[in-house]
């Protein structure tokens, strides 16, 4: 299984976790409640703490992209 570092969690978790929350705008303490249906108990301040690698890998990722995208001499501003 493919699990970040730092974490107990899969790629795959994990980005539905961010999905969840930050595209759909499901608190975390839903998400905990949906865990504990599938019989997983995990903390909000756990499942806050798992996105947090998963964040500085999207924005090292999203930096690549941007070079890629624009070129390395160009200057770009989102």
């Amino acid at each position: 299984m493919d699990v970040v570092l730092s974490t107990h969690a899969s790629a795959d978790f994990l980005a539905h976790l961010a999905f969840d929350h930050f595209v759909l705008n499901i608190p975390y303490y839903r998400e905990m409640y949906r865990l504990w249906d599938h019989k997983m108990s995990l903390s909000r301040m756990t499942l806050i703490n798992w996105l947090a690698p998963g964040a500085s890998f999207t924005g090292s990722l999203i930096e690549s992209l941007k070079k890629r995208c624009y070129g390395e001499g160009l200057h770009y501003q989102l």
